[in-house]
């Protein structure tokens, strides 16, 4: 025991000869200098205090509060316009899953990948790649996803397709996300197409979505004054189109445990083109006929497939990613400081917000900055 204190002794003495001859050597003089510069110091201080305050006011540092973390498959989905054939949307399908198995037989196949999961719904493709534990697998998850991207390109006819890495874990979802509100839904439409354009000019920009999804196509119906003039109303005419094409109701009857509707409507080969539509006769109250086409105006439009509001304004939003996503706060602020003025200006009554990623790190920001309030009141 002795013998281990004499070393950690001689140890000890020779830090000390050596500290204190740094201090003699280095530290003495500069604390000299500093002291007959003592003006330029304190200059020079607060010089390099504000170039650090600007570095990180300036967005370049990047900040990232939830780190994001590989999930154990790779996913992608990919959005049709609404009211895409199947055929349409299972070929989309097909080709993700041909290229994702490419992919995989590149870069170690069974060693990589487990399996594959493959689901349609409606107008969404949606394709699954399992891959092996992160000690077996050759590549990572963000790799694998990466080179996944680029080989399957563009895809012409999509309204979305994105790629994640981090799906189902703790830091997912889009780096960008910037909600719009206006009352005007084609206003918002425009907006939210132009928004979406200017981000896509940024490098580091993937993934954009412009949240604007189109549904099925409709005819719209505006009553003419001929019409009004014969006391016909938009709700008696739409009433007549309905029971003539989808049917009215003239009985019901119970048959044991279930009950049995009986509709009425026109026969299969009056209702199976717009021409049927277009030559349709409608009733007026007082017993006569009007042509259909002389009593409404047509026009084509578009159904929303949803419509979400938030304090009375409808919302769009428009999403992005980014890599690295440290870079999503110097490109928010670029966006902030131009894209987003330009809009309001060209937009009268146009109204922004940063959700998603953005939102949870205010949240967390001011959870922290009142939680730092809270310590010095609890120790005094």
């Amino acid at each position: 025991a002795y013998g281990v204190f004499a070393w950690l002794e001689k140890k000890q003495q020779r830090f000390s000869r050596a500290f204190l001859n740094s201090i003699d050597r280095y530290y003495r003089p500069l604390l000299g200098l500093i002291l007959r510069w003592r003006y330029v110091s304190v200059g020079i201080g607060v010089a390099i205090l504000i170039l650090a305050v600007g570095y990180i006011r300036s967005g370049r540092l990047g900040f990232e509060l939830f780190p994001k973390v590989e999930s154990d498959y790779a996913k992608v989905t990919a959005t049709l316009p609404y009211g895409s054939a199947f055929a349409k949307t299972e070929a989309v399908q097909q080709k993700l899953v041909a290229v994702a198995k490419a992919v995989a037989a590149g870069n170690g196949g069974p060693q990589l990948v487990e399996g594959v999961f493959a689901t349609i719904n409606n107008n969404v493709a949606e394709v699954r790649v399992y891959l092996t534990p992160p000690n077996v697998r050759p590549i990572s998850t963000s790799l694998y996803t990466d080179q996944w991207r680029r080989q399957v390109g563009l895809i012409t006819g999509l309204e979305s397709l994105k790629f994640e890495s981090d799906a189902g874990g703790p830091g997912r979802g889009a780096a960008i996300s910037v909600e719009l509100n206006h009352q005007d839904m084609r206003i918002l439409e425009k907006a939210s197409a132009e928004l979406a354009a200017a981000l896509s000019f940024y490098p580091n920009i993937i993934d954009v979505d412009d949240g604007f999804a189109p549904g099925k196509q409709q005819i719209d119906f505006r009553i003419r004054p001929e019409a009004r003039s014969l006391n016909l109303s938009a709700r008696e005419v739409a009433q007549q189109v309905r029971h003539a094409f989808y049917g009215a109701e003239v009985l019901r009857q119970q048959r044991g445990r279930n009950e049995v509707k009986v509709m009425v409507r026109l026969p299969k080969n009056e209702r199976i083109s717009e021409y049927n539509l277009e030559e349709m006769i409608l009733r007026t109250p007082s017993g006569g006929e009007l042509p259909l086409q002389n009593a409404v105006t047509v026009t084509r439009g578009r159904a929303y497939t949803d419509i979400v509001r938030r304090e009375g304004h409808r919302i769009v939003t428009v999403e992005a990613d980014v890599r690295p996503r440290s870079k999503a706060g110097q490109i928010l602020a670029a966006v902030k400081a131009d894209t987003l003025p330009a809009l309001q200006i060209k937009y009268p009554g146009l109204g922004y917000s940063f959700e998603g990623r953005q939102a949870d790190r205010r949240e967390s920001m001011q959870s922290l900055f009142k939680g730092l309030g809270i310590i010095p009141v609890s120790y005094t």
